[in-house]
């Protein structure tokens, strides 16, 4: 067999494995709990978003307060370390 003729097999078993490992890597929502879908199609998840947040007013706390406007519950869901456990966030006491 031909070098031509082996460099197909191997490129598709190459783009299967990446295609693989990234769907693996990405982060995993815990089911019922809200979540900015982006994030969970982003191997960051929430990170970009909140570092945004933070360059712009210089603080973290609004940031979880903006999220929990945006997915309109008090408890919420947000990636926040890449190939971890989400982190749930409560935003109300009652809850």
């Amino acid at each position: 067999m031909s070098t031509i003729g082996l460099t197909a097999p191997v490129a598709i078993i190459v783009l299967l494995v990446g295609f693989l490992l990234y769907r693996w890597a990405l982060p995993k929502p815990i089911s019922g709990i809200p979540y900015n879908k982006k994030s969970a199609n982003s191997l960051l998840g929430d990170v970009p978003d909140a570092l945004r947040h933070f360059v712009q007013t210089k603080e973290m706390g609004s940031f979880f307060l903006k999220r929990c406007a945006e997915l309109d519950s008090p408890v919420f869901q947000i990636f926040a370390k890449p190939f971890q456990k989400p982190w749930v966030i409560v935003a109300d006491g009652r809850e």
